[in-house]
């Protein structure tokens, strides 16, 4: 078997890549990128990619479905992570960041710690040995949010599990572009 492994790197030109990328073939910026890599049962490298925008990315989870799709889930300060892709009904479930940008000269002059807050992120992977993106979304608040933990269930549908210092995490805010429905608990 193969076996995927995600995590956060800020080697911008000696980073492993291979096969397709799903973002982008170079590291996006920042301080540093998610990637996404999948190595065959010998240890060598399959499947190598960057997934970031222009900040600071964090892959932290990964789960799969029945069906043999990759969820990939994490944090983000990037506006930019990656193109936000429909889910099903045919609308993202946040089409983009909703933490507050802040002046980072102003923040970093104050010696605050809350200067780039991050949204969480979810992606679905398709299509065995050529991953393609199905979907990708942001989830939070206008506070600093985070995807740590995920579980998919036999029909598929998707638990995530984290924190947030939003006030305002809710399901269903237009102002938000968030998918109606949406089940906080």
């Amino acid at each position: 078997g193969r076996a995927w492994v995600a995590g956060q790197t800020d080697s911008s030109n000696s980073f492993p890549l291979a096969g397709p990328t799903l973002a982008g073939p170079s590291y996006a910026g920042g301080s540093a990128d998610a990637f996404l890599a999948r190595l065959n049962a010998d240890g060598s490298l399959n499947y190598s990619g960057y997934l970031g925008g222009e900040r600071l990315d964090n892959a932290t989870a990964l789960a799969f479905d029945a069906a043999q799709n990759l969820y990939v889930a994490g944090n983000t300060t990037s506006d930019e992570f990656l193109p936000v892709l429909a889910m099903a009904p045919g609308v993202p479930l946040q089409d983009r960041r909703a933490a507050n940008a802040v002046d980072e000269e102003e923040c970093v002059d104050e010696g605050r710690s809350d200067c780039e807050p991050a949204d969480g992120f979810l992606l679905r992977i398709t299509g065995g040995d050529s991953p393609a993106l199905a979907y990708a979304t942001y989830f939070g608040g206008t506070g600093p949010d985070g995807i740590f933990a995920l579980a998919i269930d036999a029909q598929s549908r998707v638990f995530i599990g984290g924190g947030t210092g939003s006030v305002d995490l809710r399901g269903n805010d237009p102002d938000l572009g968030l998918q109606p429905g949406l089940v906080q608990g």
